[in-house]
């Protein structure tokens, strides 16, 4: 899959853009926030530096936005901005770090736009998407089983709790078709 086979999603409410350097900005407020970071685990960039979370400089997480930007050219991962439809604020981000026979999900928000239903509606086009373009992927997420309101999300997505760990993190699988 290449690059240019990552459009830009849109849902009722929002937009998903794939990344692209304008998103600088949006990707710093959400990516410098101590909640947002909280459950995120390790970040790396391209070269496999570790990045500092929750980001201190718009540098820092440039280079998260890099990472996903060469993984959306390579085909092997894609990350979207999540923006509403009638503007440009950064509500979020979500995504698939890997586009392989299994898939990650991927998602963050800024916790001033929690709970009011912008995470289901854009994971919900992600998954969407996916099955469309690769229907025989599994797609698996890992979750902290202390991020409630993230379990409870996957649930409600359709995912189902595995015994797998990764750092910490409960596995959880959409099986395929």
């Amino acid at each position: 899959m290449k690059g240019q086979d990552f459009p830009r999603l849109t849902t009722e409410r929002l937009r998903l853009e794939p990344f692209a350097r304008h998103h600088s900005g949006g990707v710093f407020a959400l990516w410098s926030n101590a909640e947002v970071c909280r459950y995120s685990g390790e970040a790396h960039d391209w070269e496999g530096r570790p990045i500092h979370l929750p980001a201190r400089f718009p540098s820092d997480s440039d280079r998260i936005l890099d990472f996903f930007m060469r993984r959306a050219a390579e085909g092997t991962g894609v990350r979207w901005e999540v923006v509403s439809k009638n503007g440009d604020l950064c509500l979020g981000a979500v995504g698939l770090n890997a586009v392989t026979p299994t898939a990650e999900l991927a998602y963050h928000f800024h916790p001033d736009h929690w709970g009011l239903g912008y995470a289901t509606e854009a994971c919900t086009a992600v998954l969407e998407w996916c099955r469309s373009k690769r229907p025989d992927t599994t797609i698996e997420a890992f979750v902290d089983a202390e991020n409630v309101a993230s379990v409870h999300l996957i649930q409600r997505l359709g995912f189902e709790e595995t015994v797998t760990l990764r750092d910490g993190a409960r596995c959880y699988v959409l099986q395929r078709g």
